[in-house]
């Protein structure tokens, strides 16, 4: 709404962009330095803020098996997985016998020809589970 009044100062041909482009060159041609009186007024800010109490904490490097160990979930975690990994070692190198005597009759057959143990392959492994529950 302009009430029937013109326009006393038409837009500038000019892209908007090259106009503050240029109004950034000018600004950057001019260099007049901060006065005194705004200096010690800054420089008493600071010290009143007590002159880097703000600033944030270098950041500190930490150790990469320290870094691991927190992203595991820390001791207790790095405790479980030790012991889950002993326990699969210990049971790997001397199974009880339940367990050896079940593996050895599942996965190894005789066959009628020979004398020497084959090993079977696991295509049935899935059904004979299955099988077995219903």
């Amino acid at each position: 709404m302009n009430w029937g009044m013109k326009m006393t100062n038409p837009m500038p041909e000019k892209d908007n962009d090259a106009m503050l482009d240029d109004l950034f060159a000018v600004a950057r041609a001019e260099t007049v330095p901060p006065g005194d009186d705004l200096m010690r007024r800054i420089m008493a800010d600071a010290m009143e803020q007590g002159a880097g109490a703000g600033m944030p904490a270098p950041v500190q490097q930490i150790p990469w098996l320290t870094s691991i160990k927190e992203m595991i979930g820390g001791w207790t975690a790095v405790g479980g997985l030790a012991t889950a990994t002993a326990t699969g070692l210990w049971m790997g190198i001397s199974p009880p016998a339940a367990v050896e005597d079940f593996t050895a009759s599942y996965y190894l057959t005789v066959s009628a020809d020979s004398n020497e143990a084959t090993i079977d392959s696991l295509l049935g492994f899935d059904t004979l589970i299955l099988e077995e529950d219903a």
